[in-house]
């Protein structure tokens, strides 16, 4: 088992029927979650696991990214039932 869920990075390959992502792009996300981990000179996962980063985050920031808006993202959503035309405060934000 490998450690870890968020990752950045530089894709090295991309499979034959990947279409969003390609050799050299920049991206985050989180691997096969929770299944694979990213804690690895390498990792392998869907390409729907990623994007490509924001070019104003390095990768150390982007990497902090992906599990912590997962969170937020199920929290507002799947549980808290709020709909995208909704206004929520984030207290402490």
């Amino acid at each position: 088992m490998t450690l870890g869920w968020n990752a950045a990075g530089v894709v090295v390959e991309a499979g034959n029927e990947v279409t969003s992502l390609k050799a050299g792009d920049e991206v985050y996300g989180v691997p096969n979650f929770p299944d694979d981990g990213s804690y690895a000179d390498y990792c392998v996962s869907k390409a729907i696991q990623f994007a490509i980063k924001p070019q104003s985050l390095d990768f150390t920031q982007a990497a902090g990214v992906p599990l912590a808006a997962l969170t937020a993202w199920t929290g507002i959503f799947a549980h808290g039932g709020s709909k995208p035309s909704q206004r929520i405060l984030i207290q402490g934000a």
